[in-house]
């Protein structure tokens, strides 16, 4: 059954694969009469600013569709896709690709604006969803790559260099630097190796120069709070909003079935 379900999320991947290409356009695999075309690899893959990674990502995408091809063109042959189950499966995946089209087009693609006030009063409303089922702390890093460098630094910042301005100059990590080296909150189970580090440390305290395998750190803790605590509006906003936007999303779903429903001749039977 889970080979069957594997089929079905292939299909529309497959059924674009084989679609007939322009002759003039240069092949790039070849699975009996079935072909792949350049313009069509370029079609499903990303510009990547990496050539090296967009070449090994193209040599990917081919080799697996080579491999899907094949096993799509084994089964074919052994009368596969004549069973009662995988029609069942592929037909209900073509009915949820028209339906899926069909809302896109009455809704479109476009977030629901969510209001300040929306947002706050949804966090009011469900703060128990919101509380902490483990310690929290709030930290910042700087990352460098030899000691000396990370003393150094270290040495300005307990002389008052500003954290931040030194995380954007200095840090070698790219996801946390522009933001100056704002880890967010962690718990020891989200990040042990970090929590290890931090645990402990007084709150605004430089720390000693710390190592770990991606190199030298410095860290500053800038919040601490208990397992239990509620956490902050900005710090669950994003999940209040996708809660809002999901809520906003199933209404005018509702609200447009029961349009529907006046214009069609539906019943339900006993059962």
């Amino acid at each position: 059954m889970k080979y069957l379900l594997v089929v079905v999320g292939l299909w529309t991947t497959l059924l674009i694969a084989c679609a007939p290409q322009s002759e003039k356009s240069e092949l790039v695999a070849r699975v009996n009469e079935v072909v792949l075309t350049k313009a069509e690899l370029d079609d499903r893959l990303p510009d990547q600013l990496d050539d090296q990674r967009s070449a090994a990502e193209r040599t990917q995408f081919i080799e697996e569709w080579v491999s899907q091809e094949l096993l799509y063109q084994e089964a074919t042959e052994r009368n596969v896709h004549r069973n009662a189950l995988v029609y069942s499966l592929i037909e209900q995946a073509r009915r949820d690709l028209v339906v899926a089209a069909f809302l896109d087009s009455v809704f479109g693609n476009r977030p629901s604006d969510i209001s300040d006030k929306e947002l706050s009063v949804y966090y009011v409303d469900n703060k128990k969803n919101f509380e902490r089922s483990e310690d929290e702390i709030k930290a910042q890093h700087i990352l460098l790559s030899t000691k000396r460098d990370a003393d150094a630094l270290r040495q300005n910042l307990l002389q008052g260099d500003d954290f931040e301005k030194a995380a954007k100059d200095y840090s070698l990590d790219q996801e946390t630097k522009m933001s100056g080296g704002n880890l967010g909150y962690f718990t020891a189970t989200s990040m042990p190796q970090f929590w290890e580090k931090c645990y402990g440390l007084p709150l605004g305290m430089i720390s000693k120069t710390v190592s770990t395998e991606r190199g030298y750190h410095i860290f500053r803790v800038l919040a601490h709070e208990p397992a239990g605590s509620i956490k902050e509006l900005q710090q669950v906003r994003m999940e209040i909003v996708e809660a809002l936007v999901v809520g906003k999303y199933q209404t005018r779903l509702e609200e447009l079935i029961g349009d529907i429903k006046t214009r069609h001749d539906w019943k339900i039977f006993p059962h």
